[in-house]
């Protein structure tokens, strides 16, 4: 499968790379970011709040409980790696790239055809 150079699949699961903007107005994808997936959220950054609010808006988005999330790399940082625990890594893929707003590539087409839960 290829894809964006932020997201990669892995064993059990698949590899996000994000940038974090913590303390936002809303808690949203907002881009792309120096190569990364750009996220804001509302959270500030103390006490891991930030972390927690970004593995819960990646689980909600690719439809994943927040425990099958975890901060691989990058706690301190808003450059960080996010493993998320997802059986179809393609899915979780188009997921993302709608809620960034990019057009999936052909590499992806089928990968959330007719009938895909797009919740």
């Amino acid at each position: 499968m290829t894809g964006p150079s932020w997201f990669r699949s892995v064993a059990g699961g698949a590899e996000v790379e994000v940038w974090v903007v913590p303390g936002a107005a809303r808690t949203a994808v907002t881009g792309v970011h120096d190569g990364r997936l750009r996220l804001a959220v509302a959270a500030p950054p103390s006490d891991g709040r930030a972390n927690r609010a970004v593995e819960e808006l990646l689980a909600a988005l690719c439809g994943v409980a927040p425990r099958r999330v975890r901060l691989v790399r990058g706690d301190r940082s808003r450059a960080k790696t996010l493993w998320l625990g997802v059986d179809d890594a393609a899915e979780a893929l188009a997921r993302l790239l709608d809620a960034v707003g990019v057009d999936r590539a052909p590499a992806l087409d089928g990968a959330c055809g007719p009938g895909a839960d797009r919740g």
